[in-house]
């Protein structure tokens, strides 16, 4: 009898908790618009964070305008600036430079509030979180 009360407990915490953790916003332009930036930089130890780097606020952020137009800054020696044009396909975030190459063939997870997302590639697993949603001024 009190393995039956278990195993319901536990059929009702996976239909409490299932929810909460499978939501997450697609990539679309409107949840993109606005600027990100980028907070954590993680190892990727076989899909799960290994070594992490919090960033400190300001280092590289990135800007995204509803007429598919990108742009980033860094807070680095050099003030390195890129930009160009970015198209969303299907789950993917594709980013190209001005010249037209690739610059990042991102696949976004976004948190169920739209506030931040994860980028799991094979060396990284970055976390950036929105510092704004009002359109930028990308020139």
């Amino acid at each position: 009898m009190r393995l039956r009360y278990v195993y319901i407990a536990s059929i009702v915490m996976v239909a409490i908790l299932t929810p909460a953790i499978a939501i997450s916003k697609p990539v679309t332009i409107p949840t993109l618009n606005g600027s990100w930036e980028l907070r954590t930089a993680c190892m990727n130890d076989h899909g799960k964070p290994g070594a992490c780097i919090e960033m400190k606020r300001g280092s590289l952020e990135f800007n995204f305008d509803r007429l598919g137009k990108w742009s980033s800054a860094a807070d680095d020696t050099n003030k390195t600036k890129k930009g160009g044009t970015y198209q969303v396909q299907n789950d993917r975030l594709i980013l190209k430079n001005a010249d037209g190459s690739l610059y990042q063939n991102w696949r976004p997870d976004f948190s169920a509030d739209g506030q931040s997302f994860q980028v799991i590639d094979r060396q990284l697993i970055e976390t950036f979180v929105r510092v704004t949603q009002a359109e930028p001024t990308l020139e």
